[in-house]
């Protein structure tokens, strides 16, 4: 765990990762926006390496209690493995984290490693009054995901933070959640023969007809322009997520670039990503295909948001209601 980089901990018959170890970088920055003090109760959801839990542990004390869950056996086990080598009290759970641990509620704490897009009630009914939940939260169908910090208050969660970061989808039978449609889009590049693939994702694609997917099939060279402003690139791209309307939103899995698809798949306009960047501020470029509707609908949505001052994670505020056993998410810019 020297470098600062994810490590793949499972993966499926296909190469898949279906679990990793998240980057040290982001372990810190999440544990400090826990306020961990000595003796409280953590629940840990997503044991993965079980590196994570020795952390905790060793932030609560000998008098603090740690129960880190995996619904995967075999990680599980050897999560159990390193932390009993390491000689960290921590217990192992096997089982579905999406349902929590009655067993040892109330919680002064819960942190969940691995993405959702929606909360269960019983993460919330298993926290104390005034505790903190931590989750990377998937604000859109798309899959945009920003790590927040709730305080329980009463029956709603109040965001206190946001970081970046991204994670894995939480596995758990409860949850029954799919991943976002695709569509492989080629690009004829300038002069040669050869296509060349990248794929968009994101609900909006299902609600283009057989003629409008077509249309976006093969693209021409792009337009390219600037985004009019120097900015971090995981903040620009979260605000621009959860502004474009969800029937025309859509991202580029080369670079999780965002942007829009014009009125019946007659065009394409992107943020590049560079995500890999995290919150340096570069100049970004608008990279616009087809008519320009698209282009110009992404260039308004730009203006307001340099004219709301740049909104970007430090602004934004997540709000959690319960119906039942549903979960609503709203948010709001500062």
């Amino acid at each position: 765990m020297g470098r600062n980089a994810i490590v793949v901990t499972k993966s499926d018959a296909r190469g898949v990762p279906l679990s990793s170890s998240s980057e040290p970088q982001v372990m810190a920055a999440m544990l400090e926006r826990l306020e961990l003090s000595q003796g409280m109760r953590v629940l840990e959801i997503g044991a993965g390496s079980g590196y994570n839990a020795a952390l905790l542990k060793t932030l609560v004390g000998r008098a603090g209690r740690v129960t880190t869950i995996d619904i995967d056996r075999q990680l599980a086990r050897k999560a159990r493995q390193a932390l009993r080598a390491g000689g960290f009290a921590v217990r192992v759970v096997r089982a579905d984290g999406s349902l929590g641990y009655p067993n040892g509620a109330p919680f002064d704490r819960i942190v969940v490693t691995a993405s959702s897009a929606r909360i269960p009630v019983e993460w919330r009914d298993q926290l104390a009054e005034g505790g903190l939940l931590e989750l990377p939260l998937r604000m859109t169908a798309s899959g945009v995901q920003a790590i927040a910090t709730f305080r329980r208050v009463g029956s709603r969660l109040e965001s206190v933070a946001v970081v970046p970061g991204r994670f894995m989808p939480l596995r758990g039978d409860a949850l029954g959640e799919e991943q976002p449609p695709t569509l492989t889009v080629y690009h004829q590049l300038r002069g040669r023969k050869k296509l060349t693939a990248t794929q968009l994702f994101g609900d909006a694609l299902t609600r283009l007809s057989d003629e409008e997917r077509l249309r976006l099939l093969i693209l021409s060279d792009p337009r390219v322009t600037s985004a009019g402003s120097r900015s971090a690139t995981w903040s620009l791209g979260l605000y621009l997520s959860l502004e474009i309307p969800a029937d025309r939103l859509v991202q580029r899995f080369a670079d999780l670039g965002v942007g829009l698809i014009g009125h019946q798949g007659r065009g394409l306009a992107l943020v590049e990503g560079r995500w890999h960047e995290g919150q340096r501020a570069s100049q970004q470029r608008v990279l616009a295909y087809g008519d320009d509707e698209a282009e110009r609908h992404l260039h308004q949505l730009l203006d307001v948001w340099r004219s709301r001052g740049c909104p970007g994670h430090r602004e934004l505020d997540i709000e959690i209601d319960f119906r039942g056993s549903m979960s609503r998410i709203t948010h709001s810019w500062r």
